[in-house]
């Protein structure tokens, strides 16, 4: 079977995020978003979870492939990614163990791309980054 992997989701916020909601999602290849509607409920690390998985197995990206990371605000959602205010969509690849005590060095370690924002209807945003996955096992999100 695939190699172990981990992926870690970090979702950061201010005081202007609390108690609004927002889809944060990704897919890898072809496969179908794996999404979560998350709610702001603490300012700065909102949320930090580490998954475990195999490699090219649900959630968990083959090396090789183009993962798309994405903001999503839908109708219900009140939430607004807002890159003047410095939102930003990345990810850092690693063979590290990190906690949420290493927040500084894993924002100062990552790469942001060039998101991409597009206003689908006059209630839905979406903003989006994506990445070539070139390998090592642990793939953070931020």
């Amino acid at each position: 079977m695939g190699i172990p992997l981990k992926i870690t989701s970090i979702v950061l916020a201010d005081e202007k995020d609390l108690g609004k909601t927002m889809v944060n999602r990704f897919r890898w290849g072809s496969s179908s978003f794996f999404s979560e509607n998350h709610l702001f409920e603490v300012s700065e690390i909102s949320k930090f979870e580490t998954l475990e998985g195999l490699e090219g197995v649900s959630r968990f990206p083959e090396r090789g492939s183009t993962i798309n990371i994405q903001a999503y605000k839908g109708g219900t959602n009140t939430g607004k990614f807002n890159v003047e205010r410095e939102n930003k969509l990345g990810y850092l690849i690693t063979d590290l163990e990190y906690t949420a005590d290493d927040i500084e060095t894993i924002l100062a370690e990552a790469t942001y791309s060039e998101i991409q924002s597009t206003q689908q209807t006059l209630s839905t945003f979406l903003d989006q980054s994506s990445l070539f996955l070139t390998g090592l096992t642990t793939t953070i999100f931020t």
